[in-house]
């Protein structure tokens, strides 16, 4: 009897305690790899603003002159 309750009070609860960090693990690992693709795209859009910038200030200069 002892060990059923130390089983059922001790294992169980940490058993059940992994398998709900792993399920939030996998979640969590996929929203890693949405926000990785996501900074990618931003950080190529941001790359291609500031070129359109440079050529922006070019013209402005050759204006100038």
């Amino acid at each position: 009897m002892r060990w059923r309750t130390i089983i059922l009070l001790v294992v169980l609860p940490s058993f059940l305690i992994f398998e709900s960090c792993s399920g939030e693990k996998k979640k969590l690992e996929e929203e890693i790899k949405i926000l990785k693709e996501e900074n990618a795209y931003l950080k190529a859009e941001n790359r291609a603003l500031k070129k359109e910038i440079e050529e922006l200030y070019k013209r402005l200069e050759e204006r100038k002159n």
